[in-house]
């Protein structure tokens, strides 16, 4: 009981902060706690719906594929540390004010998606998560075989689909949304600061939508964080320190053909395998300090 009346006391004296800071720390604090029997999860999320919806603000849904990055944010603040659950309380919440603003737009008929379109947008979606998930395990397959020759070690987490087909939607009509985690590398070796980084999906840059045809320049793209040294927000976005390539995506349909742009700017057309070896050459170029062999 001590943890809970320390849990009302400080949401009684802490009334006047920030909304999204009450709700995401009453959130992480009684998920700690833990309470109940059953029902902790449920209890703690509606606490959260509630207190931002009494500040005027849409409730949050934290999506299934984002399980393990929500169980991870819960554990890093039960060791004191709050600020990554805090992050991904604030990108759902961007995630949710964009729904909003897209409800808007289909109510005023700004909509255009017919249900034949949607078909084939979901098929092209199923590709993209596909190349993504085919992406990254021949990725840590590669760098594993290096690992048992080298003796690195390689710590690697895949987080479900990377898009769900609204957000799809919304990266093909040349909309941004909510950045989505794809996967995370962290490289390391006997006496090797670790190496981190984080891949996500959001919106392609002018310069890679030019390179492809008109009818499909829009859409999803993969690019890189690493940890920031400022620890808020816990990562930031990699152009230089990009492991071989700084964004990448593949053409309409065609999960073999990825055009991508690299450290220098260039872009081409490469197939898989040869992304993932550019990919892991600069994982390996990041980790052993040497100039990315291109």
């Amino acid at each position: 009981m001590d943890g809970m009346e320390a849990w009302e006391a400080w949401s009684r004296h802490r009334a006047g902060i920030s909304p999204v800071l009450r709700s995401a720390v009453l959130h992480a604090w009684l998920a700690h706690i833990h309470p109940f029997t059953d029902g902790n999860g449920r209890t703690s999320r509606a606490i959260t719906t509630l207190e931002l919806i009494r500040a005027g603000f849409p409730p949050v849904i934290f999506r299934k594929k984002e399980r393990a990055r929500y169980l991870k944010s819960l554990a890093e603040s039960d060791e004191g540390d709050i600020g990554s659950f805090l992050e991904l309380v604030c990108e759902r919440l961007d995630g949710a004010l964009l729904g909003l603003e897209r409800s808007a737009r289909k109510k005023q008929g700004y909509d255009r998606d017919i249900a034949e379109l949607r078909k084939l947008q979901a098929r092209s979606l199923a590709i993209w998560n596909t190349s993504v998930r085919l992406l990254f395990e021949m990725l840590l397959a590669r760098l594993e075989r290096r690992a048992a020759g080298v003796g690195f070690r390689i710590t690697a987490e895949l987080f479900m689909d990377s898009l769900d087909l609204e957000d799809y939607v919304e990266l093909c009509s040349g909309n941004p949304i909510s950045r989505s985690w794809c996967f995370r590398l962290d490289l390391s070796g006997p006496g090797i600061p670790t190496v981190s980084r984080l891949a996500w999906v959001g919106f392609r840059t002018h310069e890679l939508r030019a390179a492809l045809p008109s009818r499909d320049s829009f859409g999803p793209a993969l690019f890189w964080s690493s940890p920031n040294p400022d620890k808020y927000p816990r990562w930031k976005r990699e152009v230089e320190g990009a492991p071989g390539l700084v964004e990448a995506t593949i053409r309409e349909g065609d999960g073999n053909a990825w055009i991508v742009r690299d450290t220098a700017g260039r872009v081409y057309e490469l197939g898989l395998a040869e992304v993932v070896d550019r990919i892991e050459k600069g994982m390996m170029s990041l980790l052993l300090g040497a100039p990315d062999g291109g």
